[in-house]
This record gives structure tokens, sequence and C-alpha cells, in this order.
């Protein structure tokens, strides 16, 4: 299809800044949203927690890593693009 989404959910933040309960809970819900009511294939989804492991971990570089390797090479014009981000902005 041509829907791509890339959802980030991050609770815990270091130092004196307030941790959060339900931003990776949020997007992970999305994302089982999207792949069961909006017709989002699953293999087009990245979902960046800050619990996840390896790429799937919610930093800066893989952040940008899933814009830049992930979507920039597959989304072309007229498709679909949701980006979701859940914690302090």
């Amino acid at each position: 299809t041509n829907q791509w989404a890339l959802l980030v959910g991050v609770n815990d933040y270091p130092g004196e800044i307030q941790d959060l309960r339900f931003a990776r809970n949020d997007a992970r819900s999305i994302k089982e949203l999207l792949t069961t009511s909006a017709g989002f294939a699953e293999d087009q989804i990245r979902l960046l927690t800050d619990d996840g492991v390896g790429e799937a971990r919610a930093t800066k570089a893989n952040i940008f890593a899933a814009i830049d390797q992930y979507l920039l090479p597959r989304v072309q014009p007229g498709h679909q693009v949701l980006v979701f981000f859940a914690g302090h902005g």
C-alpha cells in the first residue's frame, strides 16, 4: 500500500525532566489501530520506544535513521505518511 508511519513513544527522561506514564503505550496503541482499522501493513510502520531494542529504541539517531533510511527511499509522491510522537515535545 501507499501508507507509511513512524511512531515514537518515550516515557523515561534523564535528570529533572518528569517521566511520563503512557507515551510508549500510546505509540503502541496507534500502531495497533493503524494495522487493524486503517489498512496499514505491519512492515510499513516503524515503532520506536524508549524500551525498544536496537533500531527500535527511540534515540535521536534511530529517529533520524527511520526518516532517512527507512521512509525516504520508500515514500513516493502521492503516498501518505503519518508521524506520531508521544513524549515531551
